[in-house]
């Protein structure tokens, strides 16, 4: 329809302005048949062409101009590079004049116009295509930056509520489990930190410990009389405490280190003494798609934080 509609608003613009015989006798005419033939014919099916593409389909409204630009410009050069041919001859229906006489013999000319034609056409494409290139770049690396500050924040607040939950464990013998549920609550991890669904406590339970650890957890007001999913070696990370605990309660006791990820994750943290985030990890209750991670933080039992791999796996709680 475009294509079309630019055709005959070319030859009716042309043929109201010279009549039947296009004279080029003066550059003001040469000027004029250009404007008037090619350039507001392209620029109409340009428009006619974005407003398709804006009614079909998403097409953002800020990319019009460069695009029409664009478009028009390549139908220009188009028909620059064509018109000469259609001009030369005198048995030509609609005759272009140069000078009075028909146009013929400017072969010479015209291989010259058609080379600078497709230069100009080539160098537009390049052009169009490197600014599409290098807008497309900037967008993703703002999009990959902003994304990474937003992630890095995100992974800040939640060492810091496990450094703060990490200080309850310091300044006492003991965080019972009202105590904890109290820390969770005021500090709203449900609503105040985007993205976590529960914040527990994974306590080390060396196999010949078991029975000491199920008595501490009922002094400490949450008792556990089984391990879950022990894993067959090595000490378990036995889930001690989770809040919210409404829909955690099941994973109580449950020793994380069946997963190697989990374990992983929880032996670097207990060497390292800083928090670890683990690589992607399943959910264990929720079924919706995609995968977590479970950022892990050692608690010690020393009021000094302990300075080597031997003693830090000693006093891990």
């Amino acid at each position: 329809t475009g294509a079309t509609l630019q055709a005959l608003i070319a030859d009716t613009l042309v043929r109201r302005r010279f009549g039947t015989s296009l004279e080029l006798t003066r550059m003001r005419d040469v000027a004029t048949a250009i404007a008037i033939g090619i350039v507001v014919p392209a620029f109409v099916s340009a428009s006619i062409g974005h407003l398709a593409m804006m009614a079909l389909r998403d097409f953002p409204i800020d990319r019009v101009p460069i695009s029409m630009a664009t478009w028009a410009l390549g139908d220009i050069l188009g028909i620059l590079t064509v018109a000469p041919f259609a001009m030369i001859g005198n048995t030509r229906r609609f005759r272009a004049l140069w000078r009075g006489a028909p146009i013929r013999g400017l072969f010479g000319y015209i291989a010259l116009g058609c080379g600078l034609g497709l230069a100009l056409t080539m160098f537009a494409w390049i052009n169009a295509r490197e600014q599409v290139i290098n807008s497309g770049r900037a967008q993703f690396d703002t999009l990959t930056s902003e994304s990474e500050q937003a992630l890095r924040a995100r992974l800040n607040r939640a060492t810091q509520s496990l450094d703060a939950a990490s200080a309850l464990f310091s300044a006492g013998d003991r965080v019972t489990w009202p105590e904890w549920a109290t820390y969770a609550k005021v500090i709203d991890v449900e609503r105040s930190y985007e993205g976590i669904r529960d914040i527990g406590f994974i306590r080390r339970v060396p196999r010949s410990d078991v029975a000491a650890y199920f008595a501490e957890t009922r002094r400490n007001g949450l008792p556990i009389s089984a391990i879950q999913r022990a894993s067959a070696t090595g000490d378990h990370y036995a889930v001690t405490y989770l809040y919210p605990l409404e829909r955690n309660r099941f994973l109580l006791g449950t020793d994380i280190g069946f997963d190697p990820n989990r374990r992983k994750a929880a032996d670097q943290a207990r060497d390292r003494g800083t928090a670890v985030v683990s690589p992607p990890v399943s959910f264990l209750r929720y079924r919706g798609p995609g995968a977590g991670f479970t950022m892990l933080r050692p608690v010690y039992a020393t009021n000094e934080p302990p300075r080597t791999v031997e003693e830090r796996r000693r006093a891990l709680l």
